[in-house]
């Protein structure tokens, strides 16, 4: 292994992006069951990190299974589930929250998070992706926030990525009820600190013995190096190499996909057990 990518024999732990690094669309991206398998055997603590709000951490837990994987649901970390951690650390137990967004949102704060469902007058509007988004949610969301409740969000990204192409994300939701309230939201989502410094608190670690595998430099890479954690882009996704320079942010390396980030961590692990 080079010097330069010698830190990787401080990595105790992994964090995954997924759309775009475990897999494309409904297809497996290369090495996703040999890096899986080689963490198992290795006994490396990960988690599985998305700005998606739309599915449930047994969605997600289904879907691997579907590509032959097997993960405990302790290991997905959605932006609600982040939602309803943050909410938990910062609020009441009995705080009443509204919420625009897809059921899996409505389930994680509600039927596990516990909080008392207010749409009328809350004193937190949390709002993720809602594929029905209209003008009843902004009316209705815009109303409880000029009544004084907190707005979090659950991401800003602007965009979603389909089969037919990018169609309206998170942050086109956030601009409706920002333009109509001129308040701006706590956004808990990447590329924010609070969804990264929550994965290295349920991994026990330090944010330089965490590496962030993402495809998107303005979400997992930048949000994972303004806490100090190893980033390494993979170039199955969104992001491409030369968007380095345009952009200013820099992983710690690039893999061409998961089968290249798999040989150098195997090799890192086979000089420390040398050493």
């Amino acid at each position: 292994m080079s010097d330069a990518l010698a830190w990787l024999k401080e990595i105790r732990a992994l964090v995954f992006d997924m759309d775009g690094v475990l897999w494309r669309g409904k297809e497996a991206l290369p090495g996703l069951n040999e890096i899986f398998d080689w963490m198992q055997a290795e006994n490396v603590p990960y988690l599985l990190a998305t700005n998606n709000s739309m599915s449930t951490a047994q969605m997600y837990v289904e879907r691997l299974a579907g590509h032959g994987v097997t993960v405990p649901r302790e290991t997905i970390v959605t932006s609600g589930i982040a939602v309803r951690d943050y909410l938990r650390a910062n609020y009441p137990a009995d705080v009443t929250v509204g919420a625009v967004g897809m059921q899996a949102l409505i389930e994680v704060l509600y039927d596990e998070g516990g909080f008392t469902r207010d749409d009328r007058r809350p004193q937190v509007q949390v709002v993720g992706t809602d594929l029905h988004f209209g003008y009843d949610d902004i009316k209705r969301a815009c109303l409880a926030i000029r009544a004084g409740a907190a707005f979090i969000a659950t991401n800003p990204d602007t965009t979603l990525p389909t089969e037919e192409g990018l169609v309206p994300g998170c942050g086109a939701m956030i601009a409706a009820l920002v333009a109509s309230t001129d308040v701006q939201p706590t956004v808990i989502g990447k590329p924010e600190k609070y969804m990264f410094e929550l994965a290295c608190q349920r991994l026990g670690l330090l944010p330089h013995e965490v590496l962030m595998v993402g495809d998107r430099l303005d979400t997992d890479i930048l949000g994972a190096n303004r806490i100090g954690a190893r980033t390494v882009l993979v170039l199955t996704g969104v992001s491409q190499r030369q968007e380095i320079v345009t952009t200013g942010i820099e992983p710690t390396f690039v893999a061409a996909d998961l089968v290249e980030l798999l040989d150098r961590l195997k090799a890192a692990r086979s000089e420390s057990n040398e050493q």
